[in-house]
């Protein structure tokens, strides 16, 4: 609890305010945990956002997440001897357990600030730690007993607390952006044309490309060795065609040589099922030969007969995706004003009892 404190405790107060303001410097360069719940939380806050408590066991959360990147970064770059004493002893001009609390403050604003921005449109009501402890609880309860009865569960059997946050967090901010989509951050027409005009590059439609494949099944490791045979034969000026007769195994094949059409229509499937393959013959031009391309249990020479460019996908086409990119950079950019303009009050006394266990 924070009780009365003497003059030097409000220096050091002051001091540690100060602290929290340095460190948000640093840190700026599901929906609801439980709805009809309040923000009140028990005496064990560590520190204050925006007048926020932030509870210490939702606190150490973070700084067990960056354990391990506190322990490695120490490691290497000082040969720090990871025992009694790590946390407070000084390394150059700092402590490790200064950079927990900085890397699990990166961690932690910007998604107590986000839980803020959604209780203004009613996606969270309550903000406290033990309520999310409370929600997590029940969670795991249901998951548990939908296991028991033999019902469909997606996702872990059990969450852990990290992984609920997370994964609360997540549903959150999606749910979040949908409503300022229509609000706050809605587009404009001009902007949707401006990130157009940015970024024509990635709306340009896939080529239509036409290819002549040599397939070679692997055969236990001897396909290796006859794709490697094929692909010389072709480098001393062997026809495309004669290797194809020679050790084409396709079983649509022809002559030994099996034909594929690679476009828009068949984008999706062509990158599941064959992306190597596609990624070859986009590097190649009409006429060119790939190199032995190993794939789906086979190996692969593709010779490219044809390719055709086909233009841009039009801005109608691709007006929803532009929504949603704008919006997610508009709302990148108020999300780290919000971090920046943060307001931080360290408990001194919380802080000084820390440990990193």
């Amino acid at each position: 609890m924070v009780g009365r404190i003497n003059r030097a405790g409000s220096r050091r107060k002051l001091w540690m305010v100060a602290a929290g303001v340095a460190l948000l410097a640093l840190v700026g360069a599901g929906m609801a945990w439980e709805l009809g719940g309040t923000d009140e939380v028990g005496a064990h806050w560590i520190v204050k956002l925006n007048d926020v408590s932030v509870e210490t066991a939702e606190f150490q959360l973070f700084v067990n997440d960056q354990r391990a990147v506190v322990f490695d970064y120490f490691q290497k770059t000082y040969k720090a001897d990871v025992g009694e004493g790590f946390w407070t002893t000084r390394y150059g001009t700092e402590t490790p357990m200064d950079k927990i609390k900085a890397l699990a403050m990166k961690q932690l604003v910007p998604q107590k600030l986000e839980q803020m921005w959604a209780k203004q449109f009613k996606l969270i009501d309550d903000l406290s730690y033990s309520s999310f402890l409370s929600s997590l609880s029940k969670e795991n309860k249901r998951r548990k007993d939908a296991i028991a009865s033999h019902q469909v569960v997606y996702g872990p059997a059990q969450y852990d607390a990290f992984g609920y946050y997370s994964y609360l967090g997540s549903n959150r901010v999606s749910a979040l952006k949908e409503k300022l989509a229509a609000s706050d951050l809605k587009p404009s027409e001009d902007e949707l044309k401006a990130a157009y005009s940015a970024n024509l590059a990635q709306f340009k439609n896939p080529d239509t490309i036409t290819v002549d494949k040599i397939v070679i099944p692997s055969e236990q490791g001897k396909g290796k060795t006859a794709a490697a045979e094929a692909k010389a034969k072709l480098d001393q000026g062997v026809t495309f065609e004669e290797v194809a007769r020679i050790y084409g195994k396709a079983p649509d094949a022809k002559n030994g040589i099996a034909s594929q059409t690679f476009s828009v229509s068949t984008a999706r499937s062509d990158s599941e099922l064959s992306p190597l393959v596609l990624e070859s013959a986009n590097a190649l031009k009409a006429g060119q030969i790939s190199s032995v391309i190993e794939e789906g249990g086979s190996f692969t020479i593709v010779r490219v007969v044809s390719k055709q460019e086909m233009g841009l996908a039009s801005f109608e086409q691709m007006k929803e995706q532009l929504k949603a990119k704008v919006v997610a950079d508009k709302y990148a950019v108020e999300l780290q004003r919000r971090v920046d303009a943060a307001k931080i009050e360290w408990n001194a006394s919380e802080l000084e009892q820390l440990i990193v266990n």
